[in-house]
């Protein structure tokens, strides 16, 4: 939905969250924007979600599988620095950089990106099971970029983003003006303050009255 799809609402209105609803048409298309704003707002949570997930995944546990399940640095039985154990580190130390510059930086949710930094972790691994499990972060890691992705284009294009606050509906009405009494032919019984209010006695009443059919 795009902000030229509404009849009523307005970018100003989105700004305050608040509109003025004077007619049932318009009641509606607030109605159906709110349960809009609802749903992309549970969207957009998921996507903090899948995004603090894929964090901790990216900045914790792939840099320490790297270093960990890489050739001659296992740490248990690992006895000295070799030259795996730095050219291990070197590649978590890359993948860490291209996960900052790419996904926290620039915000590219594509999986591609996320595919082509992730395939030096595969490198120099002690064992088939180290291989795997390294392939299997990396699976991981593309498969939560690639609904990340979707979700964000999807957003991106609704009126709202990113907050997708719901409007407050109001229904004020314009001021009506006060009836002028002298057309009622009643002006001189007008109050003009507290205890300055003359009663009209029956006579004035009806001679008011009459003047007022003759009319």
């Amino acid at each position: 939905m795009k902000l030229s799809d509404l009849s009523y609402i307005t970018q100003e209105n989105i700004d305050e969250a608040c509109i003025n609803v004077t007619s049932a048409d318009m009641y509606r298309e607030v109605h159906d924007f709110n349960a809009r704003m609802l749903k992309f707002h549970r969207m957009r949570w998921q996507f903090r979600i899948e995004a603090w997930i894929l964090v901790f995944i990216s900045l914790v546990i792939v840099p320490f599988m790297t270093v960990v399940n890489g050739r001659d640095a296992n740490l248990f039985v690992m006895t000295r620095l070799t030259m795996y154990f730095w050219l291990n580190f070197a590649i978590a130390a890359l993948y860490v950089f291209c996960f900052c510059f790419f996904i926290l930086h620039r915000r590219e949710y594509h999986w591609r990106i996320c595919l082509l930094y992730s395939l030096p972790t595969l490198l120099n691994r002690e064992d088939m099971f180290c291989l795997m499990s390294s392939a299997m972060l990396a699976a991981v890691c593309c498969v939560l970029m690639f609904v990340m992705d979707k979700v964000d284009t999807q957003l991106k294009d609704e009126v709202g983003y990113p907050a997708f606050v719901e409007l407050r509906i109001t229904t004020k009405t314009e001021d009506v003006e006060e009836p002028d009494t002298e057309l009622l032919g009643f002006e001189k019984y007008k109050a003009r303050g507290l205890g300055d209010v003359e009663i009209p006695t029956l006579g004035e009443v009806g001679e008011t009255l009459r003047n007022n059919d003759e009319l």
